[in-house]
C-alpha cells in the first residue's frame, strides 16, 4: 500500500547523489532529510530536494515519510 505523500512533506532517503559530489573514495552513505518537490502524477515516484541538491526515488525507496 502506498503512503500518503503531498508536496513540501519531509522525507528521510538515501540519496546516491550527494556521496558521490562529496568525495569519492569510500564514504559510508548516510540518510538525509529532505523534502517533496514533485510527485509523479501516478505516484510512481517522487523528487526530493536535499539543500540545492535534487534527487529522484521510487516512493519505496524512501525510509521514512514524516510529517
Amino acid at each position: 500500500m502506498r503512503p500518503t505523500m503531498y508536496l513540501g512533506q519531509k522525507v528521510v532517503c538515501m540519496p546516491v547523489t550527494l556521496a558521490d559530489q562529496i568525495d569519492t573514495r569510500k564514504v559510508a552513505k548516510k540518510p538525509q532529510t529532505g523534502k517533496i518537490i514533485y510527485i509523479h502524477p501516478a505516484k510512481r515516484w517522487i523528487v526530493v530536494e536535499f539543500g540545492l541538491v535534487r534527487e529522484s526515488f521510487f516512493w519505496w525507496d524512501v525510509l521514512q515519510f514524516g510529517r
